[in-house]
């Protein structure tokens, strides 16, 4: 009688843990986002069931922050940084656009039945629109024939397009064009350079810098410099004669231009 009792022990056993796996297989959980994380908005995760369960329990990082129970969504155990809702096989957490900050960058969460059963692990990004941090000249004026590099850092998630332009031409573009390189700089590529940025969240921004290309004089070796007056959208009243003063320790110098109207379409008109 004894080995029958163990017998029937070891079975009854046996069917238990059998039907725990059963339970894990058919709990399936998943969690999942309607939309990417974006800086500045309320970000919302759903996890979702296909079971009749008590509830689940939320993971960040693998540690527990929350137990939502499903049939009054009671929440236990917030600090109260989140937000949530839930409807049948369902529940939702919404991360305030006040909480979702670069702390949250690359987080790892997930949903658990804590009766058995762990939903696959959601990879949090946080999308930052980009923001120029720098714009500069590794030389600024640079000489006639010496090499223009220019650096824009732009600040994102993920990495912003770039582009360089100049008199609304477009010089470069690309995923990686932090740098704009001119090999030998001329007195023509004096001017006003755009840098801009762009990553497909909030609005393209962009920076300017003015750059001088100086060159010496063949004769007597003397630096001369290149200055500009942009007259945009020009009218009738902007035409006339224009009055030029340079001025140094050495002395001053006065020039005069006439601007005159050749034709009736309007145009940006460069002055040198």
């Amino acid at each position: 009688m004894v080995v029958k009792l163990l017998l029937v022990g070891m079975v009854m056993v046996r069917l238990v843990n059998l039907g725990l796996c059963f339970n894990n297989r058919d709990n399936d959980l998943i969690v999942y986002t309607p939309k990417p994380a974006v800086l500045n908005e309320d970000f919302l995760m759903i996890c979702e069931t296909t079971k009749d369960i008590n509830g689940i329990r939320w993971r960040k990082n693998g540690k527990n922050i929350a137990f939502v129970y499903s049939d009054t969504c009671f929440v236990a155990d917030d600090s109260k940084n989140y937000s949530y809702s839930c409807k049948e096989g369902q529940f939702n957490l919404t991360i305030p656009k006040t909480k979702l900050t670069d702390e949250l960058h690359g987080s790892v969460w997930s949903c658990v039945n804590p009766y058995g059963g762990v939903s696959n692990k959601l990879n949090l990004y946080v999308n930052n629109p980009p923001k120029i941090t720098d714009l500069e000249a590794k030389t600024n004026p640079v000489m006639e024939n010496d090499t223009l590099d220019l650096l824009c850092k732009a600040d994102s998630f993920p990495t912003s397009n770039v582009s360089w332009m100049k008199s609304n031409t477009t010089l470069s573009y690309a995923a990686m064009a932090d740098y704009h390189h001119i090999k030998y700089a001329k007195c023509l590529d004096t001017g006003t350079y755009i840098c801009k940025a762009s990553n497909g969240h909030g609005e393209p921004v962009s920076k300017a810098i003015d750059i001088f290309v100086n060159y010496v004089s063949e004769q007597n070796n003397l630096f001369m410099h290149t200055y500009r007056l942009i007259i945009l959208s020009i009218k009738d009243e902007d035409f006339g004669y224009y009055t030029i003063d340079v001025e140094n320790q050495y002395g001053q110098s006065t020039a005069q231009v006439h601007v005159v109207k050749k034709t009736k379409r309007k145009e940006d008109i460069f002055v040198q």
